[in-house]
């Protein structure tokens, strides 16, 4: 995790928004980064001009942009960091957050899902609108999530041409399992596409035959699974492999209700040439139901669909 040099966490309301600061402080103090908070102001207020009794004009805006400042003073105050940043951006908040990203070079977002009775993480726009199309991981601190020092990080297709990303997730997880003194658990759900079809299908086969190809598919994803639990190694961290056999959409959530962690790490882009567009339907259906901390990647070459300034 000492990769990350440049944090930016965003403030959406100050309570809410509290567990991301805490979150990128205690990140920001261990890696000895930049901190920047930002507050927001939404698009709904940004140009309002309203005409009081005495014939003045007061900047609805303004007024909200100076209350937020002054919230970010108060919290970076008491946190425990030699310098924090601050600044406060009025506009559609993803889309403003994004440009800041980009323009200023930051390597890792904070956040937390507003509302505070949102389970799973799908109930917040501005979330999720991060997790599709920030060109930098996302971070997403929840108050609900399970205080357990384990981190778990869900592996996606192999040999797919996703295990460049397989590999980021494992060391973004490891490095994390090592700074929290936890277990690192690696989650994988593997099937034979098409089984249904060939064991019923008008072209069924032997069962025999679908057999030996379920077997050929389970020993590929195992071996995969000690492969990426070898490059685990280095970080030193106890190492557990869940290899579940069903959907990854049904199988995933199901294995980290059980774990319970306190960290989900996860690729959030599907193969897809509408980059930024789809998260795929594995990481929606985790994120809809998650209580987990959850941070997330995309792949080297994501282009957000958020052009910079």
């Amino acid at each position: 995790m000492r990769r990350f040099k440049n944090i930016l966490v965003v403030v959406d309301d100050v309570a809410g928004s509290q567990p991301a600061v805490d979150a990128a402080a205690v990140l920001g103090a261990r890696n000895g980064a930049r901190l920047t908070m930002v507050g927001l102001v939404e698009m709904s207020a940004a140009n309002r001009i309203v005409k009081l009794s005495d014939g003045s004009e007061a900047d609805i805006a303004g007024l909200l942009a100076e209350e937020r400042r002054r919230d970010l003073e108060d919290i970076a105050a008491r946190l425990d960091l030699e310098s924090v940043e601050i600044d406060v951006v009025a506009g559609v908040g993803f889309v403003e957050i994004v440009k800041r990203i980009q323009r200023d070079g930051h390597d890792i977002v904070f956040c937390s899902p507003s509302g505070g009775d949102i389970h799973g993480l799908a109930g917040s726009s501005l979330v999720m609108h991060l997790l599709r199309k920030s060109p930098v991981p996302v971070w997403v601190e929840t108050p609900r999530g399970d205080p357990s020092p384990d981190v778990a990080v869900a592996l996606g297709p192999f040999g797919t041409g996703d295990d460049r990303l397989n590999q980021r997730l494992v060391e973004l997880a490891g490095s994390l399992a090592a700074i929290r003194q936890g277990t690192l658990h690696l989650v994988h759900a593997w099937r034979l596409e098409g089984e249904t079809l060939l064991r019923r299908g008008r072209v069924r086969r032997p069962a025999s035959q679908v057999d030996e190809l379920v077997e050929a598919v389970h020993l590929e994803a195992a071996a995969n699974m000690k492969h990426f639990a070898e490059r685990a190694q280095p970080f030193g961290v106890p190492c557990e492999v869940h290899l579940e056999r069903g959907r990854p959409g049904t199988v995933i959530p199901r294995t980290i209700a059980v774990i319970r962690p306190g960290v989900v790490v996860l690729g959030t882009l599907a193969r897809t040439g509408l980059q930024g567009m789809f998260m795929g339907n594995t990481a929606e259906q985790i994120l809809c139901v998650v209580e987990a901390s959850v941070l997330a990647a995309k792949p080297d070459d994501f282009i957000s669909p958020i052009p910079p300034d």
